[in-house]
């Protein structure tokens, strides 16, 4: 793995295995105004709730959704971070053909 990679991949782990309560209340806060923010136009709007109904066969109120992120917890994100640390990675770089790595 490229080192770069590695170090995200390490960054992403550590934070996981203990978030802050401050992190995490922020998060959630930036989260949740992101989701009202884009809800504003009809498009995003329809977009969204296309998506919903093909992958739960349902639309989630924001109510709903603002009330989940409200009630995930540290332990939350511990347990999903060690489920994401204990799987193999996989990285893309997207981007010119004339961009080339170092090996």
């Amino acid at each position: 793995m490229a080192p770069l990679s590695e170090l995200i991949r390490r960054v992403l782990i550590d934070l996981a295995a203990d978030p802050k309560p401050s992190e995490l209340e922020r998060a959630k806060a930036q989260f949740t105004t992101s989701l009202f923010l884009n809800f504003e136009g009809a498009g995003s709007r329809a977009s969204a709730f296309a998506s919903q109904m093909s992958v739960f066969d349902k639309v989630f109120a924001l109510d709903e959704v603002a009330v989940d992120i409200a009630a995930v917890t540290r332990d939350d994100l511990v347990r999903v971070g060690a489920a994401i640390a204990a799987q193999p990675g996989a990285s893309a770089l997207l981007g010119p053909k004339s961009m080339t790595l170092a090996a």
